[in-house]
């Protein structure tokens, strides 16, 4: 009884013991040990705890063929190392059937030995059980000083080694001592697979780890990428560069520069917020930073300058002497063209490089080589010259303060729903009190035409022709009375002639009369002398009636001047030459250029309410005239100031759109007008000020006009 419970608590010791290598075993799966480590560990374990000869780590290589690279323990003889030799076929067979079915088996030793060299005693030969030296080659594990091959059979126990992937990459082999039972045969391979299942899990957890330090790499880039984009000031954004590179690249320090176009001057220096540009440190930096722009070259220094131009390397040297940098990288930052060819077979334009700046980099205590921060540098360098070229687009926006400062004015009333709503709310209240309270003038827009005041124009009186000018000159200059034009008719050129000829008939017989008087006897002179009196009567009126028609010729077809002036009538000659005309026919005018002008403008009727009332306000005040201003249509850039003084009580109606309109007189000085806008007859825009009104009836006059008319 005694036996029994001390074999049952040997057994429990055995099972804690199991359990607690179980625990350390999994334990060192999440460690950062090295997998050569790791495994040395578990096969020794694996060895200490079941007792075993030895314990071997099959590794598949690349062409599918088991490699041993890691063992713990020795082989029980000479006989075991042949077997488990990687030239013996049969064991490398076995293992890749334990690979390829990934299934744990055991095999008994005399599985192989019928499958040696005829059955007899193998001779001695290197050990087959090996670990890699400082070199990576096998070393010779001794073999026990003792032993008979033929009297220690031994199992062979394999288990498949998956990664993360459930991909076999291997197994592991337990060399235990023969004649055990199968039950402990079996207890010992479920340990061994339960051994074999913690290099998965040591997979596992370096593929956690690696992924956790690429995520932590990819926090700081992320971060470096939201810090470099966050802003649109070229200063702030510089800031961020320098200092987020800083420790993206785990660099002592880090600048950045702006190119002004002749020099690179230091904008931001990592950790400073700030410095003086006129120091030796940074104005020498600088000079490197121009150097590297200007020949747009990255200069990576780490103590020699072989290769580099000399005026360069002293700038380079001169700057070391001063930082003590061991590692200075100076990279310069600009948008180029684009490689990709045009696709379109567009005419190729030229795009010259636009450069940026430079981002500088030290390291003080290192020698950092560009291979080493490579892929973090070539991100660095791209996203901060979209960043800076972005801020520099935007600074040079025109009236950016201002425009900023309206943005913020945007947010303030427009940021929401309820923004807005108040914002319309408080519009909509201003724009009503301002309609109803704030006066506005009241102006009536017309038409007008400027004439000089004194102007005649001269009519036709009968029907005729235009026979004869008496103008030489366009323009002409003309005296009060001057002969203008000469007309005719032929009716009365006959009636002349008639006349003409009956004259000189009454002559003829007047005459022949008072010669026979003479000839003839006294009593017949009497009756001679009552015919030649009547003659005579008749004479003398064909001399009246010549006389009266030669007057009413030279009143009804000699037109000249009315009064002194300048001759406005357009191209005159051409225009009436031999032209017929009918009475009351315009023929030319006459104005005084040099006279006083007036401006002539006809109000249509619905507007001349608001003009008749003004001019009564404006009587009720002591005034005889409103105010008016108007501008030519010859000349709309400038504006002119009249008096509106008369104003027509009676309408006319307009023979071509049938509107009423009412006459009126504006007066203007003549010495506002330019001598080339004094043209008779021009057009004018004319705005009649009626007196102040509130806004509203000032913007909507004709809406109200119109809805009285139309509804009351």
């Amino acid at each position: 009884m005694s036996s029994q419970n001390q074999n049952s608590n040997q057994a429990d010791q055995i099972r804690e013991e199991v359990r607690r290598t179980i625990r350390q075993l999994t334990e060192l799966t999440r460690t950062e040990e090295s997998f050569d480590t790791f495994c040395g560990a578990v096969l020794g374990k694996l060895v200490d705890i079941t007792g075993a000869h030895g314990a071997l780590f099959w590794q598949v290589n690349g062409q599918g063929l088991p490699k041993l690279t890691h063992h713990s323990g020795q082989a029980p003889h000479d006989l075991a190392r042949e077997i488990l030799s990687p030239e013996n076929e049969s064991h490398s067979r076995a293992i890749l059937d334990v690979v390829r079915q990934k299934l744990p088996i055991g095999i008994a030793s005399e599985a192989f030995t019928g499958k040696l060299s005829n059955g007899s005693t193998a001779p001695a030969q290197d050990p087959p059980l090996e670990t890699g030296d400082d070199e990576g080659q096998p070393t010779p594990v001794d073999a026990p000083a003792n032993g008979d091959a033929g009297a220690n059979p031994f199992v062979m126990l394999l288990s498949p080694v998956v990664n993360r992937q459930k991909d076999c990459i291997g197994t592991v082999e337990l060399i235990q001592r023969g004649g055990i039972t199968n039950q402990a045969q079996e207890g010992y391979l479920r340990f061994v697979t339960q051994i074999a299942a913690l290099f998965q899990r040591w997979h596992e957890q370096q593929d956690l780890a690696r992924l956790s330090g690429h995520s932590e790499k990819l926090t700081e880039k992320m971060q470096f990428l939201s810090q470099t984009h966050s802003s649109i000031d070229f200063k702030e954004t510089a800031y961020n560069i320098a200092n987020e590179a800083r420790r993206l690249l785990n660099a002592d320090r880090v600048s950045v520069g702006r190119w002004n176009g002749r020099t690179c001057k230091i904008t931001s220096i990592s950790s400073q917020d700030r410095f003086d540009n006129r120091a030796n440190v940074v104005r020498k930096l600088s000079n490197v930073a121009t150097a590297a722009v200007g020949a747009d070259q990255t200069f990576w220094i780490t103590g020699d300058t072989t290769g580099i131009a000399p005026e360069v390397a002293k700038k380079i040297n001169d700057y070391l002497d001063e930082a003590n940098s061991r590692t200075l990288a100076v990279i310069p930052l600009a948008v180029r063209p684009p490689d990709v060819p045009d696709l379109n077979m567009n005419k190729r334009q030229m795009h010259k490089v636009r450069k940026l700046g430079a981002l500088i980099v030290e390291y003080f205590d290192d020698d950092v080589t560009e291979d080493r921060i490579g892929d973090e540098c070539k991100l660095i360098v791209e996203h901060s010259q979209l960043a800076l070229d972005n801020a520099r687009a935007h600074g040079e926006i025109f009236l950016q303060p201002i425009l900023k400062r309206l943005g913020w004015l945007q947010q303030t009333l427009f940021g929401d729903h309820l923004k807005k709503t108040l914002t319309g709310l408080a519009a909509l209240a201003l724009i009503t009190l301002a309609m109803i309270f704030v006066p506005w003038e009241l102006t009536m827009r017309v038409d007008g035409v400027l004439h000089p005041e004194e102007r005649r124009t001269v009519f036709a009186e009968a029907p005729g022709y235009v026979k004869e000018f008496n103008l030489k000159e366009k323009n002409i200059k003309v005296r009060a009375g001057d002969l203008i034009l000469l007309l005719d008719d032929h009716n009365r050129a006959q009636e002349m002639s008639a006349m003409t000829s009956n004259l000189t008939r009454l002559e003829e017989q007047a005459a022949s009369l008072a010669r026979s008087a003479s000839r003839v006897p006294r009593d017949q002179q009497n009756a001679l002398k009552s015919q030649r009196d009547t003659i005579l009567a008749e004479l003398a009126a064909a001399q009246r009636n010549i006389k009266m028609a030669k007057e009413t010729a030279t009143k009804l077809f000699e037109k000249r001047a009315p009064i002194a002036g300048t001759i406005v009538s357009w191209d005159l000659e051409q225009r009436l030459r031999g032209f017929p005309v009918q009475p009351n026919q315009a023929l030319f005018s006459v104005a005084n250029l040099d006279g006083p002008w007036r401006l002539e403008i006809k109000i249509p009727h619905q507007k001349i309410g608001y003009v008749g009332r003004a001019m009564e306000a404006a009587k009720a005040d002591g005034k005889d005239s409103i105010d008016a201003e108007f501008t030519l249509n010859t000349n709309a850039n400038k504006t002119y100031s009249g008096k509106l003084k008369q104003l027509a009580m009676r309408p006319y109606t307009d023979g071509q759109s049938g509107t009423q309109f009412y006459r009126a007189v504006i007066e203007v000085n003549r010495d506002d007008l330019e001598g080339d806008e004094l043209t008779p007859g021009a057009g004018t825009t004319v705005r009649v000020s009626c007196g102040k009104v509130p806004l509203y009836k000032r913007c909507f006059y004709q809406v109200t006009d119109w809805f009285k008319t139309t509804f009351f």
